[in-house]
């Protein structure tokens, strides 16, 4: 499959040039039941970990986007452009044939969430790690899993994911770079806490994330 499209700023329309691996492919879950604004977007905000290469003279930054001889799956185009907040556009349906023209993404001023991560009493609680996911069973399954690998190894997690950071000695965190229409959910880990999350989240909020519980197994 193929997928062509142009760049363009949210605010004035203009197009925006970008370097050549600034605009990827990424794979999304054959389930086509997932809700991508709620439960997948927010997972793909940043890039997973992948090697690129080139060979020779780098090609120009260009507006212009053209991803070619991809197989048959679902995908989301990603546009992470230094200066704006990534932009995604899903799901994409390919089969070995299809060919998608005219897409544009409309890239806008980054923002940022910024919390304190709370104990039992109300204090603010350091080490803990905040993740930034979704809402849906596919950000269920990410959550779990960091969840599980925090407290196996006793707050010092093996997992890799920019979404996922650790609040300072105040239980202080924020997240940057964060498209401003993005609805997420933020879950604060502990080795020995029971998690805590908050739903509806949106940039530009005060985030407060309070522990009610200690881990019970």
């Amino acid at each position: 499959g193929e997928v062509h499209g142009v760049l363009r700023d949210a605010q004035t329309g203009e197009a925006v040039a970008a370097g050549w691996d600034d605009v990827q492919v990424e794979w999304l879950p054959a389930d086509a039941s997932l809700d991508f604004e709620l439960d997948l977007r927010p997972n793909l905000l940043w890039p997973r970990p992948r090697q690129t290469a080139a060979f020779g003279e780098l090609p120009p930054p260009r507006a212009d986007f053209h991803l070619v001889g991809l197989q048959p799956g679902r995908y989301a185009v990603a546009a992470r452009v230094a200066g704006f907040a990534p932009a995604l556009s899903g799901p994409l349906e390919l089969e070995t044939r299809t060919l998608v023209a005219g897409l544009e993404l409309r890239l806008d001023a980054p923002a940022r969430v910024a919390g304190v991560v709370l104990d039992l009493d109300g204090s603010p609680l350091a080490g803990a790690w905040v993740l930034l996911t979704g809402e849906g069973p596919y950000s269920e399954g990410i959550a779990a899993g960091l969840d599980r690998d925090v407290r196996e190894t006793d707050g010092r997690p093996a997992a890799w994911s920019r979404n996922l950071l650790q609040a300072d000695d105040a239980g202080r965190f924020a997240f940057e770079g964060l498209p401003p229409d993005l609805r997420f959910r933020l879950v604060a880990l502990h080795p020995h806490r029971a998690p805590a999350a908050r739903v509806g989240c949106r940039p530009g909020q005060t985030a407060l994330l309070r522990f009610e519980a200690e881990r019970t197994r």
